[in-house]
């Protein structure tokens, strides 16, 4: 039986760096073993040359295209995500002053008026910045 060669001594024994150098050097040379073997096949007959160079670019093109389509897709989801979260954040912080208003409520008198003056101004600094911006047509 014949023995495998095991390249985890070697793997831990390089630094970082030199494996990545290693890598990339096997995926060129592998790139080019490819271009010259597939040169090497297409340069056989010209008739299949031209048929295959042309089912292959359709091919190409077609997986370009498709990837293209992918990352559009994935990029206008994040973004929807990031709108609706945002969305409820907003939703959220409205509920919450809301209720600290109302529950200021509960306090004595002195406390209360200023307590509910403050939240007002928070409530305030919040909305007028993005009402601003809105009318400048940036938000």
């Amino acid at each position: 039986m014949s023995q495998l060669i095991s390249l985890d001594p070697l793997m831990h024994a390089l630094p970082l760096w030199a494996v990545g150098l290693v890598l990339i050097a096997a995926a060129l040379l592998a790139v080019e073993v490819g271009a010259w073997w597939g040169k090497f096949l297409l340069d056989k007959t010209l008739a299949e040359k031209r048929l295959i160079g042309s089912d292959t670019q359709g091919f190409i093109i077609g997986s370009v295209f498709g990837l293209l389509a992918l990352l559009i897709g994935l990029t206008f989801s994040l973004a929807l995500d990031r709108y609706d979260e945002r969305r409820n954040w907003v939703a959220e912080e409205a509920n919450a002053i809301s209720t600290a208003y109302l529950r200021a409520s509960l306090f004595d008198e002195p406390y209360k008026t200023e307590l509910k003056s403050t939240l007002r101004e928070y409530a305030h600094s919040r909305i007028v910045p993005r009402i601003s911006l809105l009318r400048q047509g940036k938000g």
